[in-house]
């Protein structure tokens, strides 16, 4: 299983308004003006699901019937866990700093693979897991 990061699923894509003190250290800082993400959304599950109204798929093409959603996003060890509550074993947990889709326009390029991560510094963002099962043996089943 492949799915977004939760981590990224708290992430948007921000303008830097302010000087950060930072900077004069570290300059690859964002500064004034810079687009950045930022972590803005909730990464632990809240009590209450989040609402969206979208008109547009975020696959970005075709519009929705039902536009508003809710949505209650797990952290990386619900998902972990909601494979070993199925009696499954996992075998491999892997982050990856890239999505199959532009996660956050204006951020994010496409590599050699076709998959996008962000422009300036994209080990600093885990964007998307695979959680991998062993396969059952021939002519069993789990």
């Amino acid at each position: 299983m492949r799915d977004e990061h939760p981590v990224r699923f708290s992430v948007l894509g921000m303008v830097v308004r302010d000087h950060q003190p930072d900077r004069d250290q570290q300059e690859w800082v964002s500064g004034p003006g810079g687009a950045t993400p930022a972590l803005e959304l909730p990464y632990w599950p809240t009590p209450e699901a989040l609402t969206w109204s979208d008109e547009v798929s975020y696959a970005g093409e075709g519009s929705i019937s039902s536009p508003v959603s809710r949505e209650v996003d797990p952290c990386a060890q619900q998902d972990r866990q909601a494979v070993l509550d199925a009696g499954l074993r996992l075998e491999l947990h892997i982050e990856h700093a890239s999505v199959p889709w532009d996660a956050l326009p204006g951020l994010m390029v496409q590599d050699e693979r076709r998959e996008f991560r962000l422009a300036r510094q994209p080990e600093w963002l885990p964007a998307s897991f695979t959680l991998m099962t062993p396969q059952p043996a021939a002519g069993r089943s789990r």
